[in-house]
């Protein structure tokens, strides 16, 4: 089961292995269908995915609706919670493993420790739970460069501050530039934002495109209609991306 808006490559993983993919599409706003979820857990349903902070919402999941949803699933089911963007901000639930037995955690280095590419990351549950999983992983999962980067950056926390610090400040702009253009957005606790563009959506792809500005388009995700997703990192990034997003905005009005 997979809860939506949600990243492509849960549902690839699943078919890969032949399994059956149920999608939840979320309630208004991207907040939790609870009945239409509580409907689709069957005695067949062996995983359930969703991430906190979601992407592309950038919506954390709180301690109830995390108990709730792993309190949904049938004996010998995970919940497999996605926290690839909880260090800017939401609470991760390592610290509450013993009370949620069926609960395995994804982490990632590729985002606030910036080494993306490197495919380096970490899953955590209770050692019952990864002694399971433990038998599907090859044995050399790592290589010796990966793991002296790895080394490197959890050592680095001036530069997991600061980088923190540049994503706050970006998304406090982004916010600014929204409120003073009309659009509305979602309040992220990612490093991006995702924006309800609606009818100024593909202006803004285009003419960003065209200056060399990338953003991500959403609007084929459910409930994310007229939706595109901006990354908030480095301030000085968000400032130009800003600024273009402003000239394109005004031409079309």
């Amino acid at each position: 089961m997979i809860l939506e808006p949600a990243f492509g490559m849960y549902a690839d993983a699943v078919e890969a292995v032949g399994g059956t993919v149920v999608r939840v599409m979320p309630g208004p706003d991207l907040a939790l269908d609870r009945a239409a979820i509580a409907a689709a857990v069957t005695p067949r349903t062996g995983a359930l995915f969703v991430a906190s902070p979601g992407n592309p919402s950038g919506v954390s999941l709180t301690m109830e609706e995390i108990a709730w949803l792993a309190s949904l699933l049938p004996a010998g089911a995970v919940l497999l919670l996605d926290e690839a963007y909880v260090e800017f901000g939401g609470e991760s639930v390592i610290p509450h493993l013993d009370t949620y037995p069926n609960v395995v955690i994804g982490r990632t280095f590729a985002k606030a420790y910036g080494l993306a590419g490197m495919r380096v990351g970490a899953l955590v549950a209770r050692e019952d739970v990864i002694a399971r999983l433990r038998r599907m992983l090859p044995p050399y999962s790592l290589n010796v460069f990966v793991v002296a980067a790895l080394e490197a950056a959890l050592a680095d926390q001036a530069y997991m501050d600061a980088y923190r610090a540049e994503v706050a400040e970006s998304k406090r702009l982004l916010y600014a530039a929204c409120d003073r253009w009309g659009l509305t957005y979602v309040r992220s606790d990612a490093n991006f934002v995702l924006v309800r563009a609606g009818e100024r959506r593909q202006a803004l792809l285009e003419g960003l495109e065209a200056r060399h500005i990338y953003i991500r388009d959403r609007d084929r995700q459910p409930g994310c209609q007229g939706c595109v997703r901006v990354t908030t990192g480095i301030v000085a990034h968000t400032r130009a991306c800003i600024e273009a997003m402003e000239e394109i905005l005004c031409a079309k009005a």
